[in-house]
């Protein structure tokens, strides 16, 4: 495939250097299952991010190109990205004032 191996730091599987984002994980609980299939969890134990995928407030959606498994053979990839001011919870109506 053309990918090089590269030592995890918390778990024996090696993860892809060429990837810009690498989440290590312990299996947390026994696989659930699920119709034909099995939901398995895990506990993360690190969290590797390339440096030239980040910016002052954390990982850029746009420099990681996610990819998500969609089902059957299909796979999805990120669209339009649009930046949306998150509101802190301190600043929002207090309760009082909703219906």
């Amino acid at each position: 495939m053309g990918l090089t191996r590269e030592p995890s730091r918390t778990v024996a599987a090696p993860r892809v250097a060429e990837s810009p984002a690498a989440i290590e994980c312990r299996l947390h609980g026994d696989p659930i299952p699920v119709g034909d299939s099995f939901l398995v969890l895990g506990a993360v134990t690190h969290v590797a991010v390339d440096e030239r995928a980040m910016d002052e407030r954390g990982p850029v959606a746009a420099a990681l190109r996610p990819i998500a498994r969609l089902g059957r053979d299909e796979w999805g990839e990120l669209g339009r990205i649009r930046s949306i001011r998150r509101v802190p919870y301190r600043d929002a109506a207090p309760e009082a004032d909703l219906p």
